[in-house]
């Protein structure tokens, strides 16, 4: 059984990707910034028990990488799936002003490192 930790995992691919790697017997440690409002993390939750762990993360604080970091401890992560991401406002690229890209970079570019 290999652990699978992945990032953005409340909705659209992260939650897909969850749910995939937990159906084929794997465990995984599903993060989100929210993960109790996520109702379909809540309902894999129910559904897979322990092999789901579930964590708030947002991957632009230190406090809480940290805070994960310490929770996951010494476990062996086998795959790194991340996929929290931020594209903006819903505007177009050319019309992100410097507050929409300051966040853009953070989660896409600083949150990863």
């Amino acid at each position: 059984m290999k652990t699978v930790f992945i990032t953005g995992a409340n909705r659209g691919l992260g939650l897909e990707f969850s749910r995939q790697y937990l159906a084929a017997g794997n465990r995984v440690i599903a993060t989100a910034r929210n993960p109790e409002d996520s109702e379909g993390l809540q309902a894999l939750k129910k559904e897979y028990g322990e092999h789901l762990s579930l964590y708030p993360l947002d991957v632009t604080d230190a406090n809480s990488r940290a805070a994960v970091s310490d929770a996951v401890g010494d476990r062996v992560i086998h795959l790194l799936i991340n996929n929290a991401g931020y594209y903006g406002a819903n505007n177009p690229l050319g019309k992100l002003d410097e507050a929409d890209w300051s966040k853009v970079f953070h989660v896409n570019c600083i949150g990863p490192v």
